[in-house]
């Protein structure tokens, strides 16, 4: 929920995002269309009332009208679609928020049977529209589907009697409702992304198969933070990234945060029988900023006032809020090396999960088992961008810190798994990292299709990376078959890792809700706790006395085995050059920021 520009983990203003400029694209481009003559309806694909601090203030103050829904209201939003963390804080808030407002929310294969949701399954909008010189009434049909998963990933504060339905199966079925409702245009707010050409129940991200169906003439996507049109290409086949067309169909995706505002032009030509036809179509992404050629945002949307008024009050209560003390640090917590060396940001949050779920284990089967902890990084550049890494100096620390070090409202979870459980998890992490000619001198290390959020570094055991070997896991956690893997090595306390051993792991609720597809999870046991949020708990031990390097208790968790003569390039955010001695025994050239703003150091293995 980026509603100005302002980056309250940094305090200072990133020009690359915030609804208050898409407000001013959405103006000018809502202007445009007029002079035309053209109909204009404008529509949010979800994920859009989470994400920040501000969240925080919002659950706060539950009965001031919510800043987002002020926004929509000031620039004349027709429906709402909803997505996956929309549903982070429960129906109950979600419900709350949403009765309030301007106009209607959409999901159409989510179900609450016997309760009123706050949401409707499809939505007919009427427009009066002028066509060769006649004027005619214009019905148009939207329906609105999430990753099927939602419930899954958000069991712990969903009732249980809630029902998801496969995004195809919605899709079809709501939107052929809508024909016979006499709509002659339907508007999927699809809040999915590129995945498999063909339909399998229940995928995550449908976007491909959905754009096959007929009866579907544009479609908004998402939830993957990804860009359409992008002419740097894709390998769909269906896919037509330079027009913007997946099957032939039209389809936007505007990237995330207010980076983008994204455009759909249909040509519509009465048929004379009382339905259109669609003669044309144009898509179009217009960018809130630009890079240059060294990587540097330029704005070229300014914020909207009337957006920035209608948020001024949360806003500033947010700012307040952030700069509350939280402790201090005698060593500096970064993200900017996670993928290749060890990282006391990591560290500090395993420590606060271990010493959080120890007390819980007594009396308890897992009592004396060994208790680990894994922890992904929250902020790791990628899709978000160079600037979006956790970067928190030593010294004086205030509340803003601990977000950028655990951003999430995410809460803590403890399971028993076995060696060989554990050995999987890893392998699933390392599937992370490009596979690397062993001599070579030049490639990525890490995949850039592999979300650094699903990689998991389990503190209080060692071992150690082998990129040069084949992943064991696909992204959707099927096992590869054949080969050793890359995990070698794993020990603890010095002494190999016996495939029936025991050990408690601390994790959170999205992971073992299913989040990242890690399949050895469902082979662990749940060890009973109340509900801890992990961010409190990271503030929690901040406040036990200064920070220092938490190496000094902790052992470096992993390192990759040594490939002599191998360079691979870190592509990282251009701050971890003030951070090049973390890097002792890896960096070896800095090769400077590359089109989106990167720095790009070259590390030997």
């Amino acid at each position: 929920m980026n509603l100005s520009g302002h980056d309250y983990y940094s305090e200072r203003s990133n020009p690359g995002v915030g609804l208050a400029r898409t407000g001013t694209l959405i103006r000018a481009a809502r202007r445009e269309a007029w002079a035309e003559g053209a109909t204009v309806l404008l529509f949010d694909n979800g994920d859009s009332l989470q994400g920040a601090p501000l969240d925080h203030h919002i659950l706060s103050t539950p009965t001031d009208r919510h800043p987002l829904l002020k926004s929509f209201g000031v620039l004349g939003y027709d429906a709402i679609g909803l997505g996956n963390h929309d549903f982070d804080f429960g129906l109950d808030r979600l419900n709350a928020v949403l009765r309030a407002a301007p106009c209607p929310a959409i999901c159409s294969n989510l179900e609450l049977p016997g309760t009123q949701a706050a949401w409707h399954d499809r939505l007919v909008i009427e427009r009066e529209t002028l066509s060769q010189g006649r004027h005619h009434t214009l019905r148009v049909g939207v329906l609105s589907v999430l990753p099927p998963q939602t419930l899954r990933w958000n069991a712990h504060v969903l009732p249980d009697h809630m029902r998801a339905s496969d995004i195809l199966c919605a899709v079809r079925r709501t939107a052929r409702q809508l024909k016979r409702e006499g709509c002659q245009i339907v508007v999927a707010l699809a809040h999915t992304g590129l995945g498999p050409s063909t339909h399998r129940p229940n995928l995550e991200n449908a976007l491909i198969p959905l754009c096959s169906l007929g009866e579907i003439d544009a479609v908004i996507a998402g939830h993957t933070h990804l860009l359409l049109p992008d002419p740097s290409g894709t390998d769909h086949a269906q896919v037509d990234p330079v027009r913007g067309r997946v099957h032939g169909k039209p389809v936007v995706m505007p990237g995330s945060a207010g980076s983008h505002l994204g455009i759909i032009d249909l040509e519509l030509r009465a048929d004379g029988a009382g339905g259109w036809d669609c003669a044309d179509n144009r898509v179009e992404l217009r960018p809130v900023a630009m890079r240059g050629p060294v990587g540097r945002l330029t704005e070229l949307a300014p914020e909207a006032p009337d957006i920035l008024r209608a948020i001024a009050g949360s806003h500033a209560a947010t700012r307040r809020r952030m700069q509350e003390p939280a402790g201090r640090s005698r060593v500096p917590l970064h993200s900017y090396f996670s993928f290749c060396a060890p990282d006391r940001s990591l560290a500090l949050v395993a420590e606060a999960q271990m010493r959080a779920i120890r007390p819980y284990l007594n009396g308890t089967r897992a009592e004396g088992l060994p208790v680990l902890a894994a922890v992904a990084p929250a902020k790791f550049g990628g899709r978000a961008g160079p600037m979006s890494y956790s970067d928190v100096p030593a010294g004086a620390l205030s509340r803003r810190h601990v977000a950028d070090l655990y951003p999430f409202a995410n809460e803590l979870r403890a399971v028993i798994v076995t060696g060989a459980a554990l050995c999987d998890w890893l392998e699933m992490s390392a599937g992370l990292f490009a596979r690397v000619r062993s001599g070579t001198t030049e490639g990525p290390l890490a995949n850039r299709d592999w979300p650094g959020f699903n990689f998991d570094v389990i503190h209080g055991v060692t071992w150690q990376v082998d990129p040069s070997a084949p992943a064991a896991f696909f992204p959707d956690g099927t096992r590869i078959k054949g080969g050793p893997g890359r995990i070698r090595d794993l020990r603890r306390c010095g002494e190999p890792v016996e495939p029936d051993q025991r050990f408690v792991v601390a994790t959170n609720n999205y992971r073992l809700n299913g989040g990242g597809h890690f399949r050895a999870l469902a082979r662990s046991e749940e060890i009973p706790l109340p509900r801890l949020g992990i961010g409190d708990l990271l503030q929690r031990e901040l406040g036990r006395g200064p920070v220092t390097d938490p190496f000094l208790r902790l052992p470096v968790p992993w390192r990759f085995v040594p490939l002599p003569g191998t360079q691979v390039t870190l592509r990282t955010g251009p701050g971890a050059r003030d951070h090049l001695d973390d890097l002792a025994g890896l960096f070896l050239a800095d090769d400077g920021l590359d089109a989106a703003g990167f720095a790009r150091l070259r590390i030997g293995l």
